[in-house]
């Protein structure tokens, strides 16, 4: 019992003094890792300027500021209405580790922040300044919306979660306007980690985020967005992507004042999306390829403009693009980046030459399920299409449609195509699409059995099938179309 004693006080005394004696050090090598990470995050960005402010080093524990301005286009335009920079300020309180102490107990790490989010000085009077009788602020400017914890790991790796505070009420109150707003339970969380194994984790989750600023108004009911990515020898960042939430409300009033014509109403339940990108080897063990992979599904669903309105009982959509060159990934987001920067002429170049590569590598779109549930019954459709791969330089379109291969399904309920048609067209377009339905039974091009309507449609060899009957005078008829068009 003696040793066990005296082997805590030993662990005791030395934890005590890592806790002190670490802390000194590793203040004076955080000074350089914040310095650094301001650095690195202002130079990610070209809309955001970094700064670190009143930064004091002591022995357990550091203080410091970090301000955010808006910069770029925006922040210009802010600055010439407003007269002063937009800013947010965060004084954080910085523990030392390397060991910090937690509710749910101590962690080694390098150190963790914990402070308030709020606006600068120099901004809270900026917009004091240009409110003046037009505009008058219902909420304290000098508060603050949100707090921020972030923990910092030896290996570089950082876990930080920012908590908004719950806010129902007026914001500001102006001429004939008013900007309702209603925060609850919003709470965002980053994670990041470094070296052989770089990946980033966020989340953004909330029970409610409504507005109303009339005419306009909407919300938003048990969301979550998150995202998992992890970087990769190309530059690419593989991983996924997902959007969740119960309701979304959106809803514009007719206004004379606001210039708005008519009722616009959009009510969407029970809403999933996903997005992955993967990239592993190809199957005949050549160089590595991408896949996309996007998956939907919606409960029940109501637009509404003016006198038209379209109402979706539930929607699904599963599908996979897969064959997808690395060069082509790359070459999109380069094209995405530098879009701003580029005249038209460029823009149509780098299009060409991507869709070239793209085209090229042979890629394959498999629709395992596209559906929409109306009133009426079912509109569904799936298939896939795919263009065999061809050598690399220029796009030969004769081998490229020689090599293409394509099959679809499609069903439908007669009545609910229709419907949609109108909604989307007009009476005129329906009728149309009527006639054009009721000439191709005639032709066996479709399937009529219980107002539900199918046909397959199928392209191989340079030879098109419907239903599994050759439509080469077809095929024929539209090739020549599209020369003469």
């Amino acid at each position: 019992m003696k040793g066990l004693v005296w082997g805590i006080a030993v662990v005791v005394a030395l934890l005590a003094f890592g806790t002190v004696g670490g802390g000194y050090l590793i203040g004076g090598t955080l000074d350089e890792r914040i310095e650094q990470a301001i650095q690195e995050a202002d130079a990610e960005t070209d809309s955001l300027v970094l700064t670190l402010q009143e930064h004091e080093r002591g022995t357990l524990s550091s203080s410091a500021t970090v301000r955010v301005y808006l910069a770029g286009e925006i922040g210009s335009e802010y600055r010439d209405q407003v007269g002063k920079p937009f800013a947010f300020e965060l004084p954080v309180e910085i523990e030392h580790g390397p060991l910090i102490w937690e509710a749910a107990g101590p962690r080694f790490a390098l150190a963790q922040i914990k402070g308030p989010l709020r606006l600068s000085d120099e901004t809270i009077a900026g917009i004091e300044q240009a409110s003046g009788e037009e505009i008058q602020w219902e909420v304290p400017l000098d508060g603050s919306p949100a707090d921020l914890t972030a923990l910092f790991g030896f290996d570089g790796s950082v876990d930080a979660r920012i908590g908004l505070h719950d806010f129902t009420g007026t914001v500001l109150r102006g001429d004939h306007e008013e900007l309702e707003l209603e925060l609850g339970g919003v709470e965002g969380v980053y994670r990041a980690s470094y070296g052989d194994n770089e990946r980033v984790e966020s989340f953004l989750a909330g029970d409610v985020f409504a507005y109303g600023l009339y005419p306009d108004s909407g919300q938003l009911r048990d969301f979550s967005l998150s995202a998992d990515m992890h970087a990769h020898d190309s530059g690419l960042w593989p991983g996924r992507l997902q959007a969740n939430f119960a309701r979304l409300e959106l809803a514009t009033e007719q206004s004379a004042e606001h210039l708005r014509g008519e009722d616009f109403e959009l009510e969407i339940d029970d809403f999933t999306f996903l997005y992955a990108l993967n990239i592993h080897s190809a199957e005949d063990g050549g160089d590595e390829q991408g896949e996309l992979i996007i998956e939907t599904r919606t409960g029940q669903s109501s637009l509404r403009e003016g006198d038209e309105h379209f109402r979706l009982q539930a929607g699904n959509l599963d599908g996979v693009l897969s064959n997808i060159s690395l060069e082509s990934l790359i070459a999109a987001q380069q094209l995405a980046q530098q879009l701003e920067q580029m005249s038209d002429y460029q823009i149509d170049r780098e299009m060409q030459a991507l869709a070239t590569e793209f085209l090229n590598a042979g890629p394959r779109l498999q629709i395992h399920e596209f559906s929409l549930y109306g009133d009426r019954g079912k509109v569904g459709l799936d298939g896939f299409i795919e263009v065999a791969e061809q050598q690399a330089g220029g796009l030969d379109l004769f081998a490229l449609i020689a090599g293409l291969q394509t099959e679809f399904q499609l069903v439908a309920h007669k009545d609910e195509l229709l419907s949609a048609i109108e909604v989307i067209d007009g009476d005129a377009a329906a009728e149309q699409f009527r006639m054009a339905l009721d000439e191709a039974a005639q032709m066996g091009y479709v399937d009529e059995e219980d107002d539900t309507l199918s046909t397959k449609v199928s392209f191989s060899d340079g030879q098109l099938k419907i239903n599994d009957e050759s439509a080469d005078e077809l095929l024929e008829a539209l090739i020549m179309e599209a020369l003469v068009n």
